[in-house]
């Protein structure tokens, strides 16, 4: 990035915050990290997604998998095998993230547990 000031504010949901945490016990208890270096490697993505999506957010295309499940407004971002949710508020230069997952997560089962869609969509 240049020294260029952000276009965009990048804010993270409740449900983001959620699924970053969950991130951070999944890698701390399944791939044998401490916490520390799980928080730290969560931590980087998060801030390569800020770096990202205050300056070209809508560099990335509309969900394909939350299209298929007939969400179209949810942009999805690919950054060190997680996939990362949000949506973009042009009239208030806001990205809200919304979700971030590894990549092989089920996308409609995150949406549902992190209550972004109702279980009949």
């Amino acid at each position: 990035m240049s020294n260029t000031a952000p276009r965009y504010t990048v804010i993270l949901a409740n449900s983001a915050e959620e699924s970053i945490a969950d991130q951070i016990e999944y890698l701390a208890g399944t791939l044998h990290h401490s916490i520390d270096s799980a928080y730290s490697a969560v931590l980087a993505v998060v801030d390569k997604v800020h770096a990202n999506l205050a300056f070209f957010p809508a560099a990335a295309p509309v969900s394909p998998e939350a299209s298929e499940i007939g969400v179209t407004h949810y942009r999805r971002l690919l950054i060190d095998g997680f996939r990362i949710f949000y949506e973009i508020d042009e009239q208030l230069a806001q990205v809200h993230v919304l979700l971030m997952l590894k990549c092989k997560q089920d996308v409609k089962d995150a949406l549902i547990r992190y209550c972004l869609i109702r279980p009949d969509n």
